[in-house]
This record gives C-alpha cells, structure tokens and sequence, in this order.
C-alpha cells in the first residue's frame, strides 16, 4: 500500500470513528494463565504477551514469551470482540503467522502489516464487514480491533495439543493499566527470559 493509501487509512482510523486514544501508538499487554482461559484449567503454564498498535504505520507489533505448558503449542490468536469485558469468548481476529508449533516454552515477535487483508481471519473481516465498499472492510475490522483492545475485549490464546479450546489466555489491556506480574509468573519466565537475552548478546 502507498504512503498516501496509508494516511488516507490512519485519518479515517482517528478522525473518522472516534478512536478515543490521542496517541497515534498504543502499548496492550496480556498475562496468560491457564485459570485465565475458557474453560478455566489448572495449567502450570505462563505467559506474557505484548502488542503495539502504531497508527502512524498502520502496523501491529506482537511479541510473546511462554513457558511450562503441559502440552505441545499447536497455534496462537488475538481473538475479539468479547460481548463483555475481560469475559467470554470470542472469534479469531489476527492468527500469529510463524508462531513456534511444537514446544512447551518459547518466544515469537511478529510485525504485522493491518492494512493487508490477509493479516486477519477471513471470519473476523466477514463479521466487521459493514456493507461498505468492499476497500473499507479492512479499515472496518481494524476499528474494531483497536476498539475491542481499549475496551478489553480482546484476548491472546495459545492453544495446544493438551487443550484443544487454549491451554494459556489472557485479556490485552494498555500497558499503563496492566497489573504487576505475580511471583510465580515472573518465576516461570525468569528462566526464558535470561536464555533470549544470553542469544541475542551471542548472536545464536
């Protein structure tokens, strides 16, 4: 997309439908947890995830961190919209392309560009589909996304081979809201967090 179809879709972002944040860059972060998810289990396992919405760019940074989970990662999403806060389910919205498959613990960053079509489920772009022209559709289902994530609507799953529904959730909210890490969290972390830093300072 040009740099000028680009302004076009970030005015329509800002001015055209309310957004309420002034900041064209918004920091969501989500604490993942088996008790968090639905239905509700006893997991062991943690996460934290991380997501940046730059208006500016019209992109959206993902990173996620995770560990001891009791099965195998088969997939993860950011599901939205919830019909109520921090409650509920809801349909896949951004499929977490290149997510690592097959382990219990690791990592993933990913830069996704929202003014491609393709960066959304086909379902979640058909259920925000306004009856407009079909270039709106996508600038449609970005609203609501961004909505749903200010209202606390939308969610990060991981889903794994233990827990076909989600095996770790955790409801995004803006960084500045986001309550302190627990003990046993940070603890369950602290371990891969020293492994991503030694790699980086490596190289490897």
């Amino acid at each position: 997309m040009s740099f000028s179809s680009r302004l076009a879709l970030a005015l329509v972002l800002v001015c055209g439908t309310g957004v309420a944040s002034q900041a064209h860059t918004t920091v969501y972060t989500a604490i993942l947890s088996g008790p968090l998810s639905s239905p509700a289990n006893a997991s062991p396992g943690v996460g934290i995830a991380t997501v940046t919405l730059d208006l500016d760019l019209v992109t959206l940074d993902v990173d996620v961190t995770f560990s001891g989970l009791q099965g195998t990662v088969v997939s993860a999403q950011i599901h939205a919209a919830t019909a109520a806060p921090f409650a509920g389910t809801a349909i896949e919205a951004i499929p977490f392309t290149g997510f690592p498959t097959g382990g219990k613990s690791g990592s993933y960053t990913h830069n996704f560009d929202l003014t491609d079509g393709g960066s959304y489920t086909a379902g979640y772009l058909a259920a925000n589909d306004l009856g407009n022209i079909p270039s709106t559709i996508v600038s449609d289902s970005l609203n609501a996304l961004d909505l749903a994530m200010d209202g606390g609507r939308a969610y990060v799953n991981i889903y794994t081979s233990a827990f076909p529904g989600g095996e770790i959730r955790g409801f995004l909210v803006p960084a500045a809201d986001a309550p302190e890490p627990t003990p046993l969290l940070l603890m369950g972390l602290g371990g891969l967090a020293l492994v991503r830093r030694r790699r980086r300072h490596t190289g490897a």
